[in-house]
């Protein structure tokens, strides 16, 4: 005989969507209940070495890492998918050619503003796309311009409605 339970969930910010409908059909058919904390990678993944939750997930550089530290059972890790990291632009905006590194590379320098998730809260698209920033070559001036033009989100959420 099962006993209902609760399990603990820590979820990357960017996979919330993914797991909603998943997250309900696992409750209706166990009987078991998931409570999400959803945000940065790298912020979970602090979170979970000092907490323990009973499920993760999250990216799998930040899994593979955690198991060979053994915070994990490596045995456990399953990939689930891949999330993308993707350009837009306001609604109404001219839409940039980024067919090419240089062309990318031009429109992010003629950009008005751009924001990223922040590398430094554990953001894995902002770690990316900072790495993009630098071998592109314009982090410098991108950071030096007056006004910055780029600027780092503080959540998981970058985009906002307005």
């Amino acid at each position: 005989m099962n006993v209902a339970s609760t399990l603990i969930v820590y979820c990357a910010g960017a996979m919330k969507a993914a797991v909603a409908d998943l997250a309900g059909k696992f409750e209706r058919d166990t009987g078991h209940t998931l409570t999400f904390t959803y945000g940065p990678v790298g912020g979970l993944r602090t979170k979970a070495v000092a907490e323990n939750p009973d499920v993760l997930i999250l990216s799998a550089p930040a899994l593979d890492e955690m198991g060979s530290e053994g915070h994990v059972i490596r045995e456990t890790i399953v990939r689930l998918g891949t999330v993308g990291v993707g350009i837009a632009v306001r609604n109404g905006a001219p839409v940039p050619d980024v067919s090419t590194p240089e062309r990318l590379r031009s429109a992010l320098l003629a950009a008005k503003s751009l924001t990223y998730g922040d590398p430094a809260k554990g953001d894995s698209s902002g770690v990316h796309f900072a790495k993009v920033l630098e071998r592109l070559g314009i982090v410098e001036e991108l950071r030096g311009a007056d006004p910055p033009r780029a600027r780092r989100a503080g959540g998981c959420r970058v985009g906002r409605a307005r």
